[in-house]
């Protein structure tokens, strides 16, 4: 008697036979051997292969040979109508388009039953389904004047049980949107290849999750695990088989953009051993997208991996490592690197990411930049954010100059340069306009603005300027032939870069940014250094005016169009702070100036006062100083000090503008071994502020600079700085 041994091993070698080889094994050598097994065994085997009979009696013929061979006709003729519509007035195109649909269609319920129902041939039913989505990818791509018949048309599908039961009702509008049919189908089938139990079946699921991957991108695997939806809702019905069963005969009933199946474990027709199989696909479509995100990470794939995870924190870690290992590899992983760091403020690796490996970032990878300079403002890093900012957008303003100097090569030139300034100092008006043309001409390229005879000739016929006819068009001029083309995206990003667009995105950052207005400001500064045509929109529209008519400048004329807007809005933020700032500081000097002035008007007219009684009144004795002088000076020196205080008095009141001199009067030098005041007398000190007044009788003949007590009621305030503009931000 064999072994359990045997029968595992043998059960190993016959799953790795070919198909032929395990129909020669049974034929031959299986077969034969139920003459000598025990009369009960046979019984029980003829039992088992009886009921199979029974079950798959009905199983529906898949030829996937002959319908490829249909299909292709199908095409064929299709190719040849659209070809014949160029000459004729008819075209049966919504005819074979709806042929072909049929066909397609009518078969996808043989499909479904034979994986669900009779579960065998799940290989055949996974080839079926991917010839399908080959055909609607080669319907897409049918040369044609207009794809509205195909992307419009009604197309009803019914997903029935041998019995005739409706499990699932499709209206679908559109032959693409047929894909949420296959993936209701092959999410099916792979539950029921789960359930089987098989760890070759297993295998497999895997195998063909892969192949639908490389056939449609990884969305559709969550289509498939959503039944082929699209949306993010699922139904809450949990209700099992045998509440299915009692239901109405109408089935489920779906439409695209309205589903009532959309999640993997909400169906009504599966039984409680499909729904256990639910985590398990899951989890091997996770498997599959994480794979794919080795490859080829993006921050799309990086949430809807974590969106679907049954355990979100441990697969964000390893994304996380996955995504250190390749972040600087190439410029599309470094880029994917800095959004999804920015999705998550992970301030410390984006700045890792820019401080080593700034190189790798391309103009075409702003958008993820502006992300990472937005989330390092928020999580202290707002320095780096803002040197970033600056460079972003005097690179950007680089860029457009030198697209520029290709059609006006002689912009540089110190002539031009000088001439330039001469017209922005104009005034408006015929003389300016023609000033401004001139300039134009004088800059422009050699041979630009040279007539064409083949361009005249086409726009007398009434034909559009084709790109590449100008002479300063450069070698990538066919890239505007098709501007949506997709196959040359990279080559549009680098010689057709959309400047207009770059430029605006970081402005807005700025706005978005604390001290952000600032840098606008700078870079405001720098381009009317840079480009000084921009402070006269008239002549930079004149510039913008003579490229607007050629493809292959457009991206020019649009950057320098948003040149010119971010300039006149500085501007005119630059004019309103200055006028703030000088309304400010009328503001502050209007007390000021009242308060001197009635100073000043009270020390003239004290001045005079001192004058004419100094004049009138003789002094025949010595006057005593005040209290704070401890000297004592003869009549003949107090007569001296009287008449250089009168003749210093008139020299001022004749000269007010000239300062006066702040130090010791000279006749109060050392004498008697007395001290002597060293520090300087302010000139400007009003008798009024002493706390109590002399008599006239002491005073009358002295200055009135020893008058009062020095420095008495005198508020000693350094002068005010004024302001300047560029303090303004």
């Amino acid at each position: 008697m064999a072994s359990s041994v045997d029968s595992a091993r043998f059960s190993e070698l016959y799953r790795s036979l070919p198909l032929d080889a395990q129909q020669s094994l049974v034929e031959n050598q299986l077969i034969p051997l139920l003459k000598h097994v025990p009369r009960q065994r046979a019984k029980k085997v003829n039992a088992a292969v009886t009921r199979l009979h029974r079950r798959h009696r009905n199983i529906p013929v898949l030829d996937l040979k002959a319908k490829k061979l249909e299909v292709n006709l199908l095409l064929e003729e299709l190719e040849k109508d659209s070809k014949r519509a160029f000459v004729m007035d008819k075209s049966s195109k919504p005819e074979i388009l709806s042929e072909i649909l049929n066909s397609c269609t009518d078969w996808l319920n043989d499909v479904w039953s034979m994986a669900y129902e009779h579960n065998v041939n799940y290989e055949l039913v996974h080839e079926c389904l991917l010839f399908i989505c080959d055909t609607l990818t080669r319907l897409a791509s049918v040369r044609s004047c207009c794809n509205c018949s195909l992307s419009n048309m009604y197309i009803p599908v019914v997903i029935k049980t041998k019995s005739g039961r409706i499990v699932k009702r499709f209206d679908v509008d559109g032959a693409p949107n047929l894909e949420v049919v296959m993936g209701f189908i092959w999410r099916d089938m792979f539950l029921s290849m789960l359930a089987s139990g098989k760890r070759r079946h297993r295998q497999l699921v895997s195998e063909m999750l892969k192949d639908c991957e490389t056939n449609s991108g990884w969305p559709f695997l969550i289509r498939i695990l959503r039944g082929g939806s699209i949306g993010d809702e699922e139904d809450e019905d949990e209700a099992d088989e045998e509440e299915w069963d009692n239901t109405d005969d109408a089935g489920e009933s779906s439409s695209v953009g309205q589903w009532e199946d959309v999640g993997t474990s909400r169906s009504r027709h599966w039984p409680l051993r499909i729904r256990s199989c639910v985590t398990e696909l899951r989890a091997l479509t996770e498997d599959v997208m994480k794979r794919n995100f080795e490859a080829l990470p993006s921050s799309r794939l990086y949430d809807t991996l974590i969106g679907i995870a049954t355990d979100p924190n441990s697969l964000s870690e390893e994304l996380h490592e996955m995504l250190d290992s390749v972040a600087t590899t190439c410029s599309d992983a470094m880029a994917v690197a800095l959004e999804i760091y920015a999705g998550e403020c992970n301030g410390p690796a984006i700045t890792r990411l820019l401080q080593n490996h700034s190189h790798l970032i391309r103009p075409r990878d702003a958008p993820a930049l502006q992300k990472a300079v937005i989330a390092l403002s928020e999580v202290g890093h707002a320095e780096l954010g803002l040197s970033i900012l600056r460079k972003e957008l005097v690179d950007t303003a680089r860029t457009v100059r030198q697209a520029l100097l290709l059609s006006y090569s002689r912009l540089d030139v110190a002539a031009n340069r000088n001439e330039l300034f001469q017209v922005i100092k104009l005034p408006s008006g015929a003389p300016r306009r023609a000033r401004i043309e001139t300039w134009v001409d004088s800059i422009s390229s050699p041979g630009a603005d040279a007539p064409i005879p083949f361009m005249f000739a086409a726009m007398m016929m009434g034909v559009p300027p084709m790109p590449g006819m100008n002479p300063d068009d450069d070698a990538y001029t066919y890239l505007d032939l098709d501007p949506h083309d997709p196959d040359l995206e990279d080559l549009r990003h680098e010689f057709r870069p959309a400047l207009k667009r770059r430029f605006e995105s970081w402005v807005d950052v700025a706005h978005r940014l604390k001290n952000g207005s600032a840098v606008l400001l700078t870079t405001y500064k720098f381009l009317i250094e840079f480009m000084p045509f921009l402070r006269a929109p008239d002549v930079t529209e004149e510039m913008i005016g003579r490229l607007d008519d050629r493809p292959s400048k457009q991206f020019v004329c649009d950057g320098l169009d948003a040149l010119l807007a971010f300039a006149k809005i500085q501007k005119r933020k630059w004019n309103v702070a200055k006028a703030e700032l000088q309304k400010r500081k009328k503001a502050e000097a209007r007390p000021s100036t009242s308060a001197s002035s009635s100073t000043n008007n009270t020390i003239s007219s004290f001045d005079q006062s001192s004058i004419s009684a100094a004049a009138t009144t003789p002094t025949t004795a010595s006057v005593p100083l005040p209290p704070m002088f401890p000297v004592s000076l003869p009549s003949g020196q107090a007569n001296a000090s009287l008449s250089q205080a009168t003749a210093s008095s008139s020299k001022r009141l004749s000269d007010p503008d000239k300062e006066p001199s702040l130090t010791t009067p000279p006749h109060l030098g050392a004498s008697n071994g007395q001290s002597v005041i060293s520090r300087p007398i302010s000139p400007y000190i009003p008798m009024f502020a002493g706390p109590s007044t002399p008599t006239p009788q002491t005073t009358a003949g002295l200055p009135f600079l020893f008058a009062t007590p020095f420095g008495a009621g005198v508020a000693s305030t350094p002068p005010a700085t004024e302001p300047s503009l560029d303090d303004v931000d």
